[in-house]
């Protein structure tokens, strides 16, 4: 609705832009002059049909059997100068709708005024649907009708149910690590074998999968691939379109290293090939003898991690600067393998076991979420260092957050 711009970037030259368009009203779009009811009932009808913008402090015209339209030329606005009119709307609607419609508000100043603005309310359309309104006297159970809130019908409302009950069973349905193993292995010998590197890989999606999806072109390729950069997924990425999105790998070496997707579905998974390093040490027991061993570079699954994790969090925000995250951590050819993590001394670390298991194609989190904030899009750097620690504990190290928080850096 303003362009390529995100609702936390909209000021008032883009809310100016749009007004002088004179778009109206529709099954997606609303204006409000002042308050009434009839908000809440709207904001719950977007999210019960196909989402919808409610643009308030917008004075309407109306014309014969036509639409509303926005004039340009009058625009009341709201009070601004007594608390903060979004958090108050948004919290009207939360406790006015069952289960809660949660909108994304953005306020606006008025040109030359600090007291009078525009609210731009969005609401996205709803998996929990069918939502009710609870005020008195309201449209119980609303939907969008052309530009008209209406009372939806019995087939509507049994639709909505089906939708919602198959899209929670999709939205459970086994979310895999994938660790393209045939991308990191080396070349196969005489005998017909592949060197197999030990892969960390990560995949994430949102909470409601089916409620975040992408339509990919060159240039959404080439934006995700800039974010990719800026995060440190990887240096040298090429974007290659797949049937379900886009692909990257870092192959400036001509071997790759990392590779990431993109899913349509929002679905994002990322691997890396992970460093090997052999040393010594004396075993323990009656009969101590000198053991080789083979170490993983810790700081390598951390900043993978991390990095997939905040590259997510930006592709998102191009629809949804809000979205929790479902994050899957898995190891992969790595029977065997120890790690450590330095200490602030160069002569001491914090020692990792030796795995029980054999790290051989395995998810080793699951049911971790990461929340995004509403605004920006940025990951919570607490979530992260709780992804950091509880990498660091499935390897029974016990770190001092203070050190782990070095590799969110």
């Amino acid at each position: 609705m303003f362009g390529d711009k995100q609702l936390h970037e909209v000021g008032y030259d883009e809310l100016k832009a749009f007004l002088a368009e004179g778009r109206e009203e529709g099954v997606r779009l609303d204006y409000k002059s002042g308050w009434t009811n009839r908000i809440i009932e709207t904001a719950c009808a977007f999210a019960n049909t196909y989402g919808g913008h409610l643009v308030y402090g917008i004075k309407e015209v109306s014309r014969p059997n036509r639409p509303n339209q926005p004039d340009p030329e009058d625009i009341p606005g709201i009070d601004f100068s007594k608390g903060d009119p979004a958090a108050s709307l948004r919290s009207r609607i939360l406790d006015n709708t069952r289960p809660p419609v949660v909108p994304e508000i953005r306020s606006v100043s008025l040109e030359g005024s600090e007291e009078l603005g525009v609210l731009i309310v969005v609401v996205e359309e709803s998996v929990d649907a069918p939502h009710e309104v609870l005020i008195p006297g309201a449209t119980r159970i609303p939907v969008r009708r052309a530009d008209t809130t209406v009372p939806a019908s019995l087939d509507e409302i049994e639709r909505l149910i089906q939708r919602r009950d198959g899209l929670r069973g999709e939205d459970t349905r086994s979310l895999d690590v994938e660790f393209f193993d045939e991308r990191f292995g080396g070349p196969v010998n005489q005998y017909g074998e592949r060197f197999t590197s030990p892969v960390v890989g990560v995949t994430i999606r949102p909470r409601r999968i089916n409620s975040l999806r992408f339509a990919f072109d060159s240039r959404l390729d080439d934006k995700i691939r800039e974010m990719a950069i800026k995060h440190s997924v990887g240096i040298y990425l090429e974007p290659k379109p797949t049937p379900d999105g886009v692909a990257m790998e870092d192959s400036g070496t001509g071997v790759p290293r990392v590779r990431v997707e993109v899913r349509k579905d929002g679905t994002i998974r990322g691997a890396r090939a992970l460093s090997v390093t052999t040393g010594n040490y004396t075993s323990s027991g009656p009969e101590e003898k000198a053991v080789q061993e083979k170490r993983l570079a810790f700081n390598e699954i951390a900043s993978l991690v991390c990095a997939v994790v905040r590259f997510a969090t930006q592709v998102y925000a191009i629809k949804r600067p809000g979205v929790e995250m479902e994050v899957r951590l898995g190891l992969a050819n790595c029977e065997g393998y120890r790690t450590k993590i330095p200490a602030q001394s160069p002569s001491s670390s914090y020692e990792g076991q030796i795995p029980d298991s054999p790290f051989y194609h395995q998810t080793l989190m699951q049911d971790v979420f990461v929340k995004t904030g509403s605004e920006t899009g940025s990951a919570s750097e607490e979530d992260l260092l709780n992804l950091v620690r509880e990498i660091s504990r499935f390897f029974q190290i016990s770190v001092p957050d203070e050190r782990l928080r070095q590799y969110l850096k």
